[in-house]
């Protein structure tokens, strides 16, 4: 650590926050519901990733696509479910946006609920790091990424194009395919593009299931092989020698996509529909799932409707407004046949404790929001308002409902202004927010008011250096507040509480740039202090008992099963609420652990470390750099926060020539996790080896067929997240290899 810190002071004298995934930073545009200018313009912690470095490589969920990005990683549940962490924060203190606009999925309220995005007409995505991101949704402690695609068009395309695109990965023996048209059509401009992917179950390296064979009874789940009988579905011939494959990581996804737009003088105009039909595995889902076929169906409609009106006076240059309706759905389900499978004693163990077990699970929202967003600056000033309003309601339904119909109402406002004095530039955010939420019992009402400060500086011609100072409010989600019931992807009886307040973020950043010749290199340290920091508090036997349970209800004779245990005076444990023994053999989960949302502060610190240089070859450019992040998650009464992020060194080479030839390698070391919360296991070290290379082939008439090449994890290494809530059982996928071809004409 002294060593590493000497290192860090020198890094001081020559620090730049330069994007490793983006070739000309300074001509990047950034959009959001109050920013919409370049990149090197915005104080904010930012991050960009282009079209091209997402377009040539493995499909892949958002928090894999993302993941590499300095600050940002993911809680992986399987193939299909990716959600981002910014700067140790995921959940609902980050918020995913598409073109600047809430998506309203149910992703917040389960680790393994997928985040409703896709990558059709993709042209960046922006990762805003830290609570300075107020400037786009309420609520971003965390931050946020913001996916920006041109489905409705606000220039006119100049010529009908076509492309056709195939994917294979050799991890899963998927296939993915993609058609797109965007053409001017009668004067109005139309965008059409559909996607569809089948991906099989994910290839795991030897010995990536210890945990599993430590846990499990081998003859009720396991042969002696463990991964390689043909029973077992891992025969050697279908997926190569000593490697098998976890189930229930197989994803199935259909994307539609439909834009049409009218550019004038006057501004533009256009509406967009789009819409997924998916499925996909849940590789884990309580001991007593293993060998049984779970999985998630998500049927997602989307429908938009935005414009820009243009003024020519001298108060207001033009206004922005949009309604955007989402309707969407997840199904959790058992598949009965695969059932059918399993020993007769064990069936009929299944049918007694479980009953309606087998019936599915559903968690919807269906959302309204509503914007309106004024630019009202001048040439020395930047000025920009908004108007925001969303409401939604969302519960869940079903076999294993925990969530209660919950009608939510946020209205917003905000306000921005920048402005340049002598050689440094200010920033001031100011947000707004009144919110209810009401589950029918229930109800919570709070109005919270959110300010961000930066300023930047050129100090020298190749030092400059932006800080920034925050103090956002997120009001409680209507999982905290309302969950009443069993949660099996947490492994928990979940209760929420209606007693929460808002928490508080009080965050302050500062960056160092630097950029001389081809050398360049950055550094960027936060600390982020969180009153009433809210989490899920474990209740179990494994507590100390005047911290939260009464002596008799756990160390009894019966510890679990006692009547007087679950039945204490404050009635939130009461015997016939929740956990009579009845009540858990009638579900068939076991002695699930009961835990409570609660709250007490919370300190988040940490950096993000990169240094590079460019060299110019004879015939292309070849760019090295060295990353390092870190953060640090506690209590301020003590103690780790569960499922902290580990820190991570970065290795990148990318070279490209003036033949349309590209490549990049990276290499990831993860750290072991071994700063756990009580009662968490620590997460061992391990090696990512990524790379891909795309080669663009020109023909007459603007025709190009682009050809891509990848690898991941190409060293076959055992990983597994240790934010992840299934990190011992749902290892991330092996050695994968694959091809891509994208022709346009």
């Amino acid at each position: 650590m002294k060593n590493f810190r000497g290192t860090l002071g020198l890094c001081l004298l020559c620090a730049t926050q330069v994007s490793a995934q983006t070739d000309d930073i300074d001509e990047v545009v950034v959009t959001g519901a109050f920013i919409h200018r370049a990149s090197d313009k915005i104080s904010t912690p930012l991050h960009i990733i282009d079209a091209e470095s997402v377009t040539t490589d493995a499909m892949g969920n958002l928090g894999a696509v993302i993941g590499d990005a300095l600050g940002v990683s993911t809680s992986d549940y399987g193939a299909a479910v990716g959600q981002p962490i910014i700067r140790g924060l995921g959940g609902p203190r980050l918020k995913v946006l598409n073109n600047g606009k809430l998506i309203n999925d149910v992703a917040a309220g389960g680790p393994d609920h997928q985040n409703d995005s896709d990558f059709l007409n993709l042209q960046q995505i922006e990762i805003v790091k830290g609570p300075a991101s107020l400037l786009y949704a309420q609520g971003t402690l965390g931050g946020v990424v913001n996916i920006v695609d041109d489905t409705i068009a606000k220039q006119d395309f100049e010529r009908s194009t076509y492309a056709v695109s195939g994917e294979y990965q050799s991890v899963n023996d998927g296939f993915a395919g993609e058609l797109a048209y965007k053409g001017n059509v009668a004067g109005f401009n139309l965008n059409l593009a559909y996607a569809e992917s089948d991906f099989g179950f994910y290839d795991i390296p030897s010995g990536a299931m210890f945990v599993e064979d430590e846990h499990h009874d081998e003859d009720e789940h396991h042969d002696e092989d463990e991964h390689h009988d043909e029973d077992e579905h891992h025969d050697e011939d279908e997926h190569g020698a000593d490697q098998g494959f976890l189930e229930n990581t197989d994803f199935v996804n259909k994307t539609t996509k439909i834009g049409l737009s009218k550019v004038q003088d006057w501004g533009y105009i256009g509406f967009s529909y789009s819409g997924s039909d998916n499925l996909y595995g849940i590789p884990f889902h309580g001991e007593e799932s293993i060998g049984e076929r779970i999985f998630s169906t998500v049927d997602s409609d989307n429908l938009t409707l935005e414009g820009l009106l243009k003024f020519d006076n001298q108060f207001i240059n033009n206004i922005e407004y949009f309604v955007r309706r989402s309707d969407y759905s997840l199904t959790e389900q058992h598949d009965d046949d695969h059932d059918d499978d399993h020993d007769d004693d064990h069936d009929d163990d299944h049918d007694d404790e479980h009953g309606d077990e087998h019936g599915s699970t559903s968690f919807v929202s269906d959302a309204t929001e509503l914007g309106l967003r004024f630019d009202f600056g001048n040439t020395s000033l930047q000025q920009k308002a908004v108007l925001n309003f969303v409401s939604a309601d969302a519960g869940s339904d079903g076999a294993d409902a925990f969530m209660p119909a919950v009608d939510s109402d946020e209205l917003s406002f905000g306000y921005f202004i920048g402005k340049d004095l002598a050689a440094i530039h200010f920033d001031l955010g100011l947000r707004h927010d009144r919110i209810t939420r009401d589950s029918g019992s229930h109800s919570f009402d709070d109005a919270i008011t959110s300010l961000s400060f930066g300023m930047g500086s050129d100090i020298t011609e190749n030092l400059s250096a932006s800080a920034g100072i925050s103090s956002v409010g997120r009001i409680p989600s209507p999982v905290e507040l309302f969950a009443d019931g069993i949660h099996l992807a947490r492994q928990r009886f979940e209760e929420g509480n209606v007693d929460l307040v808002s928490e508080r973020s009080n965050n302050l950043d500062f960056t160092l740039k630097f950029n001389r010749g081809n050398f360049f290199s950055s550094l960027s340290v936060f600390e982020n202090r969180i009153d009433d920091f809210i989490y899920l508090m474990d209740e179990d036997e494994h507590h100390d008992e005047d911290e939260h349970h009464d002596e008799d209800e756990h160390h009894d004779e019966d510890e679990h099963h006692d009547e007087d245990e679950h039945d204490d005076e404050d009635g939130h444990d009461d015997e016939d609420e929740h956990h009579d023994e009845d009540e858990h053999e009638g579900h068939g989960h076991g002695d699930l652990i009961h835990a409570v949302y609660s709250q007490q502060d919370a300190k988040f610190s940490g950096y993000e470390l990169e240094f590079g240089t460019s060299f110019e070859l004879e015939k292309g450019r070849l760019t090295i750099s060295i990353g390092r992040d870190d953060v640090r998650s506690r209590f301020a009464a003590g103690g780790y926060i569960p499922r902290s992020v580990p820190a991570r060194n970065l290795l990148r080479l990318s070279y490209q020539n003036d033949n349309d030839f590209r490549m990049a390698l990276s290499y990831k070391r993860v750290a072991e996790q071994n700063r756990t919360a009580e009662d968490e296991t620590a997460t061992e070290a391990y090696n990512m080896l990524n790379i891909r290379a795309s080669k663009v082939f020109h023909f007459k008439e603007a025709r190009k067929l682009t050809v891509s090449l990848f690898g991941k994890n190409l060293l076959n290494d055992i990983a597994r997240n240790h934010t992840s809530f299934v990190k011992d059982y749902v290892p991330l996928p092996g050695r994968n290899i694959g091809l891509k071809i994208n022709y346009m004409f």
